[in-house]
């Protein structure tokens, strides 16, 4: 965990800086390690909680929903994702950098 808040606490700060080649390459890097250490650690600990937490009457409905819940939430996630890292798209780059417009 102290890794993913690291990671992304440098992708906020370097987001702070002028715009270049260069941050934007940071970025993507931190946030390349960023989903290799999420990926490799608590990431998968959801397939795990999921079935183990409800009685066993309960455990396929329960796994049903948690699946369609994440399922959901990845769409949503993945619709806003590319709208948030896109500085003209909501007209971010005003409020990151407001003398640049």
């Amino acid at each position: 965990m102290t890794g993913i808040v690291i990671s992304l606490l440098l992708v906020g700060f370097i987001s702070l800086a002028p715009v270049t080649s260069g941050s934007s390459w940071a970025i993507g890097a931190f946030l390349l390690i960023f989903t290799f250490i999420y990926d490799s650690t608590v990431g998968p600990l959801t397939y795990v909680i999921v079935p183990e937490t409800p009685s066993s009457r309960l455990r396929h409905k329960t796994v049903v929903l948690a699946r369609n819940a994440y399922n959901i939430t990845c769409i949503w996630t993945g619709v806003l994702t590319p709208y948030m890292l896109n500085t003209t798209a909501w007209n971010w780059s005003y409020v990151l950098h407001p003398s640049k417009i």
